[in-house]
């Protein structure tokens, strides 16, 4: 039995706008996928990223990319923001850092 791939796309702007209208795109597509009781946390999962992405990863004028995959019984999603094109810098860590 040969499995179907689903994958959608989208890129955000860096805007709070962003993460309802990413949220509501993730949820609607695992509607359409066949995958309503999955949903709701698709939703949660997208807003949580893309939140993420916003308030840590934001570069003015670079789009934050939410993907979304479904490949038979597993539903991915990845959120990517600009930041994620440098590599973190190595710091000492002082004695009172945990």
């Amino acid at each position: 039995m040969t499995t179907l791939t689903r994958y959608g796309v989208r890129n955000y702007p860096p805007r709070q706008d962003s993460v309802p209208a990413a949220r509501r795109w993730a949820a609607w597509l695992a509607v359409a996928w066949g995958e309503p009781r999955v949903a709701s946390d698709v939703a949660l999962l997208t807003s949580e990223l893309v939140t993420n992405a916003l308030l840590h990863g934001a570069v003015r004028d670079r789009y934050i990319r939410v993907e979304v995959q479904l490949d038979g019984a597993v539903l991915r999603i990845a959120v990517t923001d600009p930041k994620g094109e440098r590599w973190p810098e190595p710091r000492a860590a002082s004695d009172e850092e945990q």
